[in-house]
């Protein structure tokens, strides 16, 4: 989209926005104007219809990013301490839910993981490792653009598009469909994800111990 359409773009805050020659819009959401003859075209409940139909789908991301993170950290976890769990609650509260461990930190490490112990992970194929990291990556971009973008309502046709930063102002449509197939990649993840935890917890010091 070209940049003189974004600066087309009024950034209105939650709560009621006057823009000139245009009627009062209570929204939470950016919304485009157009005109014809120099009248602008908006209407108020096809807008709110456009943001309603969008909310879904942006909570289901993110909500569905925040498992596959879960997910990641529980097997980090187990890969550092195996089952003693009074070590796992020492490491989440002071590692894992300090403001520095990032989802895309616990990511970079789950690369080390791999990168130390490739030889010894069994439970996933060197491929299945490679994917796992690269969806989770494409997850936390996907997760970052609808958590912290701005809803746009395009009011030629009432589409709702999200604005976010990713090397310039980017501007994206939203298909209805988009919700569904991120969850379905998260899912994806969470099981591959949950077969590493399942292989550190039976490969733990404290496990391998308890076998002899």
């Amino acid at each position: 989209m070209k940049q003189e359409d974004i600066n087309q773009t009024f950034h209105l805050p939650e709560g009621v926005t006057k823009i000139p020659n245009v009627e009062q819009i209570i929204a939470p959401y950016s919304v485009k104007i157009y005109t014809v003859d120099g009248k602008p075209i908006i209407d108020n409940d096809k807008m709110r219809k456009a943001y309603e139909s969008i909310r879904p789908i942006r909570n289901l991301i993110i909500e569905s990013a925040l498992l596959v993170e879960s997910a990641l950290t529980v097997a980090i976890l187990h890969f550092m301490v195996g089952v003693d769990y009074p070590k796992q609650n020492i490491l989440r509260s002071f590692v894992f839910e300090a403001e520095f461990c990032t989802f895309m930190q616990k990511r970079k490490m789950l690369s080390k993981i791999f990168e130390i112990e490739e030889k010894n992970i069994t439970c996933l194929t060197r491929e299945e490792a490679k994917n796992l990291r690269r969806e989770i990556n494409e997850i936390i971009l996907e997760r970052d653009k609808f958590a912290h973008g701005m809803i746009i309502i395009d009011c030629r046709e009432y589409q709702a598009m999200i604005q976010y930063y990713r090397n310039g102002t980017q501007i994206d449509e939203i298909e209805s469909e988009s919700g569904d197939k991120f969850f379905e990649k998260c899912q994806k993840c969470i099981y591959s994800l949950n077969k590493l935890t399942d292989f550190f917890k039976s490969n733990s010091p404290s496990s391998v111990e308890s076998k002899k």
